[in-house]
């Protein structure tokens, strides 16, 4: 309890769940304090999680398609419309994860369940000063983070750190072989993350073994195939993100960046429309 008090001490972000620490009692030593017997944690309301808005949106998207089943046109108007609205929901994600690496802090259990949602919107600033409102989404659990320590560096972007630590689905190669890693291990999560968000498709839904993950996803580098009514620049961030060489994938606030950059041509495109 020690150590995870320490992250919520540490962190304070819009796009971070909001932790209130309380005292069940008087602590009357360290080891009370660090078992976390005489404290407990409260954290905010969250409306849902992204794993239920997962649901909502694919019924939400079949509704409207099967609205224009005659149309081919419009639907895939409308289809890249609904992709678009779904990937800016996660600039928050993004925003996030970058704030974590910018103090060396690695989450390593990105996935839907760990990503709360709420139905009030936010508005975000990015370097370039561009607006974005978004669905204001909240980061949670950091009962698996770990902070990099230059004690542990071996090499660029890589630290000795705990093997297999997370979900197998969003588990890079380095870090399910317990190899050394860093930031490009939470990177390669976000990018199944993103797939999910943008497809609507459950990444390897059908391997019912982790034998089976293993042999396709980190011995023969298989992976889902990025429909191509997702935008171009969508998809390239997915595929490098996902690559299986850690040093290949783009930082965070890379994408931070991409991001904020392609919303913003976006909406000064609509505006124009």
């Amino acid at each position: 309890f020690y150590y995870l008090y320490k992250w919520l001490y540490l962190i304070s972000f819009p796009f971070l769940v909001y932790h209130h620490i309380y005292l069940s009692a008087c602590p009357t030593n360290l080891y009370s304090f660090q078992s976390g017997r005489d404290y407990f944690l409260v954290i905010e309301k969250l409306d849902t999680t992204l794993t239920n808005a997962l649901d909502m949106w694919k019924i939400q998207e079949d509704s409207c398609l099967k609205k224009l089943k005659l149309q081919r046109s419009k639907r895939e108007l409308k289809k890249q419309a609904l992709i678009k609205n779904r990937a800016e929901v996660l600039f928050g994600l993004v925003s996030a994860l970058s704030y974590l690496h910018g103090k060396n802090i690695l989450y390593r259990d990105l996935k839907p369940d760990n990503i709360g949602m709420n139905t009030c919107t936010t508005t975000t600033n990015g370097d370039d000063g561009g607006d974005f409102e978004v669905t204001n989404v909240k980061l949670f659990d950091f009962g698996l983070a770990t902070e990099l320590k230059e004690v542990d560096k071996v090499g660029q972007n890589e630290y000795n750190a705990t093997k297999c630590t997370g979900s197998p689905r969003y588990m890079s190669h380095e870090n399910y072989y317990g190899l050394p890693y860093g930031k490009p291990t939470d990177v390669y999560s976000f990018a199944f993350i993103f797939y999910q968000v943008v497809s609507l498709d459950t990444s390897f839904y059908l391997h019912k073994t982790l034998q089976i993950h293993e042999e396709r996803v980190y011995k023969k580098n298989v992976r889902p195939k990025v429909n191509k009514c997702i935008p171009e620049t969508l998809r390239k961030w997915i595929k490098s993100s996902w690559n299986h060489d850690a040093s290949a994938r783009p930082r965070m606030d890379s994408i931070f960046e991409g991001m904020s950059l392609y919303f913003k041509a976006a909406a000064t495109a609509n505006g124009r429309s």
